[in-house]
């Protein structure tokens, strides 16, 4: 498929280039002569100017970040310390230090721990990763002999940091890998939530708590499986909206908005949405009505010290320890 995609961009540009230079030589009279009414329609500045510039542009951006590439791996930049990463190698690695993962966010393949970053792209983000450590921005994070360059993190620390800056390096996020066309395309179409916005939605146990609240104010008696399905049938009704974080080979990625549709499928365990292989995680929807906004505190102690065997059960059946 890459193949395909960059063997079309390498033809495009050129290819509109000769459109448009063909309809700039060949004179109007003789295309209605000779040529077909389709071809004639080169002759309109309307059509060949458009030709010529797109085709330049595309022509400029496909063979100048070839030619980027080429001296970038065969002269290691400007600083000699610049080299592209093997990301399909570093996918298989789970956890990186400080100091490896400044290269890659950089998009650089890791140098050794005595070479200078100054002059490279991962200085600066060196430097930043060092000061958002400081600053707590990363959970659990402790120096290494009184230094960060070897603290070493798991790949799901670094995507939730990434999260918290607004960032997507490659090395992390696979749908920012190949064709910049492609990428565009493939972004129109995704259903993500930035880290921010998603944060102002309210957490699934909020509202689950706002219900048992509710409920138990008017005397009522009600299960955490009660509460879930009154959830589970706003959520297919469209009536509320959800969003979650989507489990991909152990790891958990964007926010994304979850599909009505889908909600047939899914079912609400804990604090997840589970159908099959599927799964979402840190569930968060949307506030509609009164009765969950503010939720009894005395109640919430209850509504989980009551649904917290039930919590530590499902759970331990997702890990598959429980039978």
């Amino acid at each position: 498929m890459e193949f395909i995609v960059k063997l079309i961009g390498s033809i495009l540009g050129p290819a509109l280039q000769l459109l448009g230079l063909l309809g700039v030589i060949i004179p109007s009279q003789t295309q209605e002569q000779i040529l077909s009414p389709l071809v004639s329609n080169l002759a309109s500045p309307c059509v060949f100017i458009p030709c010529v510039v797109v085709g330049t542009i595309a022509t400029t951006i496909f063979y100048g970040s070839l030619w980027a590439e080429h001296k970038l791996k065969t002269a290691g930049g400007i600083t000699k310390r610049e080299f592209p990463p093997n990301l399909g190698r570093w996918d298989k690695v789970k956890n990186f230090t400080v100091w490896q993962a400044s290269w890659l966010w950089g998009d650089l393949e890791p140098q050794a721990g005595n070479t200078n970053t100054e002059g490279t792209n991962a200085y600066p983000i060196f430097r930043k990763l060092k000061e958002d450590l400081k600053n707590g921005l990363v959970k659990g994070a402790t120096k290494i002999n009184g230094s960060w360059r070897e603290t070493t993190l798991s790949r799901q620390q670094f995507i939730d940091y990434s999260f918290v800056v607004g960032e997507k390096p490659r090395f992390l996020f696979f749908d920012q890998r190949g064709w910049v066309v492609r990428r565009k395309i493939r972004t129109l179409f995704r259903r993500d939530v930035p880290n921010k916005e998603a944060l102002e939605w309210r957490t699934l146990n909020s509202i689950q708590i706002g219900y048992y609240s509710y409920f138990t104010d008017l005397g009522q008696q009600v299960s955490i499986t009660d509460i879930n399905e009154i959830i589970l049938n706003s959520l297919k009704s469209g009536e509320r909206k959800a969003i979650g974080r989507k489990e991909v080979n152990g790891l958990l990625f964007h926010y994304e908005r979850i599909p009505k549709r889908l909600w047939k499928k899914l079912k609400i365990e804990s604090l997840e949405a589970v159908a099959g292989e599927v799964i979402y995680r840190d569930i968060r929807l949307n506030n509609l009505e009164k009765i969950t906004s503010q939720p009894n505190k005395y109640y919430a102690v209850i509504f989980i010290i009551v649904n917290f065997p039930k919590w530590l059960l499902d759970r331990l059946k997702n890990l598959n320890i429980y039978p």
